[in-house]
């Protein structure tokens, strides 16, 4: 992502401060839901399979394909 801010609705996404703003307030939010919004971001109107936001949230981890729904990424959609 570069230096730009990636406006959607009323947020804006600042990767390189990693910050999301709504308006003008910081939303507070999680290093890997941060992570998979920016990746969705990147890749705005494309499909992005589930073991690259996999790979951007968790590099050399493995993760339990049950532990995806609880309190990873997910967080962010309900806060948005």
């Amino acid at each position: 992502m570069d230096q730009r801010a990636a406006s959607f609705g009323p947020f804006r996404l600042l990767a390189a401060q990693r910050l999301l703003l709504e308006g003008d307030t910081p939303v507070r939010l999680g290093s890997r839901a941060f992570d998979i919004l920016a990746a969705l971001i990147e890749r705005a109107g494309e499909v992005v399979a589930k073991e690259e936001l996999i790979a951007r949230a968790w590099p050399q981890t493995f993760v339990e394909e049950a532990n995806l729904g609880q309190g990873s990424g997910t967080d962010a959609w309900r806060q948005l």
